[in-house]
């Protein structure tokens, strides 16, 4: 979501080679992702958000994340 606007569901494979296009060196569970992608973090925010109107997680197999709300909630007591 922080690079480009998914609309469909992807394999997690997909994802990684999608998203190491942008950020070469990303390991899943590796320090800094947030430094690194903060600056894209509000465009992330509104695209999840989009999704979240049309799909829902009983939507199956439909793209739908709902990790939005908990990423708001992190930054908003991060302040």
């Amino acid at each position: 979501m922080h690079y480009e606007h998914i609309q469909a569901p992807l394999r997690r494979d997909e994802v990684m080679r999608r998203l190491k296009q942008y950020i070469p060196q990303y390991e899943k569970g590796a320090g800094r992702t947030f430094a690194i992608t903060r600056e894209h973090l509000a465009i992330a925010i509104h695209r999840a958000e989009g999704l979240a109107v049309r799909f829902s997680a009983d939507s199956a197999p439909e793209p739908f994340t709902d990790v939005v709300n908990l990423v708001k909630l992190l930054t908003a007591l991060r302040g």
